[in-house]
């Protein structure tokens, strides 16, 4: 186990040594900052700890604005890559090159990525998909995309390693895909997912990724048509926040009222504080708009359901969100006043509510109301008890 331990921290110690190393102009020893990484990596055994210590450092050099040493580890990166013979850890390997890589390097992961099968080659599909969006070859990514959603519903791959239902590989697959900007092809490929449930992450995602692409009627049609009402009603507030941030304050105004209308329905609600946050980020968006009138009648309502919660734990997390609303929309007194309804004087969440309030006044340059506000904070009997033993010590917990 000790030396497991020791190996375990090796790794990011020599990408740490590496990096600190490769600072000095090695042009005076004779050596490029390359040919000094890979000498120094050589110490590492295991294929995928080199291809992982070599992209980590890869990335180094682009932020460093290095692409010549960069490229020259990441093609080190995909030899070893092709010789790790895990397919988990292959599918990491190929994620990450594919994260930053270049066209060649991107397709030399999606060349390896075929050896893969099963849940592996589908989380290196995902990876790959992003990577060709990010390159601008949306063709190849949609190519893949095609590949990568037959092989979740073929007879030929059923008996590969899954870790879970192939349909729900197929939705993180769509999901990713449709964020890379493949919306209209992964709503089509999406018809035949048969669980309602599982396919909110699909639909959200092409319904943002559709406001983006200027379609915001077809946005919000596609946010409303999510199955589960607590994912439809944050996916059209999703889509409100990207339409107000596109210009389109009419559109983020009807996604939003069509999320409050549903939260007058009858939300399943196991938690208790459910209809509490969707209607405070409801709230937040209309703020979002510029609509503040709108925003304050629904936070208010907000606080009158967060009342209403029974369950403590419930009530403590629904008050705290109504109070950082109203001090995010810099109502100070009135954040003050919700927080203290938080029950108990014994509640975490009750100092971190405090807490974070007073950042909003440092914000708004409230300095001593926020001084005052700490000093309530930390003079909480469960701020003296975990001070004393560096241990949370509620009665109710």
């Amino acid at each position: 186990m000790i030396n497991q331990t020791l190996f375990s921290l090796r790794l990011p110690f020599l990408v740490f040594l590496t990096f600190f190393l490769v600072q000095p102009d090695y042009r005076t020893v004779g050596e490029t900052k390359s040919e000094c990484v890979l000498s120094l990596l050589s110490q590492l055994k295991e294929p995928r700890d080199k291809a992982d210590a070599l992209v980590e450092i890869a990335k180094l050099f682009f932020h460093e604005g290095d692409k010549e040493s960069a490229d020259k580890l990441l093609s080190e990166a995909l030899n070893w890559t092709a010789l790790i013979e895990d397919g988990l850890s292959k599918a990491a390997a190929i994620g990450a090159i594919s994260e930053v890589g270049s066209v060649d390097q991107v397709e030399g992961a999606a060349e390896l990525a075929k050896s893969l099968g099963g849940s592996h080659r589908a989380w290196a599909s995902r990876q790959l998909i992003g990577a060709y969006a990010r390159l601008g070859l949306i063709d190849r990514a949609s190519e893949l995309l095609t590949l990568a959603s037959e092989a979740t519903r073929s007879e030929k791959t059923k008996n590969e390693t899954w870790y879970g239902d192939r349909e729900f590989e197929l939705t993180l697959i769509l999901a990713d895909a449709a964020r890379a900007g493949l919306a209209d092809q992964a709503l089509k490929l999406g018809i035949g997912v048969k669980d309602k449930f599982i396919k909110g992450d699909v639909l959200r995602a092409a319904a943002i990724k559709l406001v983006e692409q200027k379609q915001y009627r077809r946005a919000i049609s596609v946010a409303r048509s999510i199955h589960y009402e607590i994912e439809r009603i944050d996916a059209l507030v999703d889509v409100a926040n990207a339409a107000a941030k596109s210009g389109s304050k009419s559109s983020a105004s009807d996604a939003l009222s069509y999320a409050l209308v549903e939260t007058r329905q009858d939300i399943f609600d196991p938690e208790q504080d459910t209809k509490t946050k969707a209607l405070v980020s409801i709230s937040l968006g209309y703020e979002n708009n510029g609509q503040r009138r709108a925003a304050l009648t629904v936070l208010e309502r907000a606080e009158k359901v967060a009342h209403t919660i029974e369950k403590p734990g419930f009530k403590d997390a629904g008050m705290s969100q109504v109070a950082l609303a109203y001090a995010r929309f810099q109502m100070f007194d009135k954040a003050l006043q919700v927080t203290a309804n938080i029950p108990g004087a014994w509640s975490d969440v009750k100092v971190h509510t405090l807490a974070l309030i007073a950042g909003h006044m440092i914000d708004a340059s409230e300095r001593e109301q926020a001084l005052s506000v700490l000093d309530q904070a930390f003079s909480s009997p469960l701020y003296f008890l975990r001070d004393r033993t560096g241990v949370s010590r509620s009665p109710h917990r």
